[in-house]
């Protein structure tokens, strides 16, 4: 597994989970609930900066898409792949070895589940709510010790911040993003993503 794909599950797992009651004591996820209450669909464009404890840095950018609890993010080159969420399952395919990685996932999905689901956060979750954002920190020991979500003034995610046990930290920034627009369900289609990369 090339590098993207394991820092890719780091913060992945962090980016998709959110259904939604109204938290009387967070008035900041009340309001995303309230904006985002009748959202089926979401995709856009991502920038993902990590940068490791030495100090290096590595720039991917791509495409991201969600319908229901499915996501996909799609990897521009020259670091080129897909990664699927599909519930619990998580699917990467790198087209340079031909080859799909699986695994499964137990943990909420930040991006989706602060939009969508923020009574789900607590489960996992010490949040703290700081002005236009959220501090995510988690019970129990995990890879992750600590997730900032920032939203803009209309409430869209803009970045998020992630910090694992590694020392890490993964930056991500959202641009062109848009709701309930049509997305296929062939795209979360592990055969379809293969068919795709080999037409190119």
């Amino acid at each position: 597994m090339r590098t993207i794909s394991r820092i890719v599950l780091i913060w992945l797992v962090i980016l998709t989970i959110c259904p939604i009651e109204v938290f009387s004591k967070f008035s900041l996820l009340s309001k995303v609930r309230q904006r985002y209450s009748g959202v089926q669909t979401i995709k856009g464009r991502f920038e993902q900066e990590v940068e490791f404890p030495d100090g290096r840095k590595k720039l991917f950018r791509g495409f991201f898409y969600f319908k229901g609890d499915k996501s996909r993010w799609d990897y521009d080159e020259p670091d080129e792949q897909t990664v699927l969420v599909l519930g619990k399952r998580v699917l990467i395919y790198d087209p340079f070895v031909g080859e799909v990685q699986e695994g499964s996932v137990d943990f909420p999905f930040v991006y989706r589940d602060v939009l969508l689901h923020p009574e789900r956060l607590k489960r996992y979750f010490k949040v703290e709510e700081k002005q236009d954002e959220v501090v995510l920190v988690p019970l129990q020991d995990s890879q992750l010790k600590k997730v900032v979500v920032h939203f803009g003034r209309d409430l869209v995610i803009k970045k998020v911040i992630v910090v694992d046990a590694m020392g890490n930290i993964t930056r991500l920034s959202f641009k062109d993003v848009k709701f309930n627009e049509p997305i296929p369900d062939k795209l979360f289609d592990i055969e379809e993503v293969k068919k795709g990369y080999a037409a190119d």
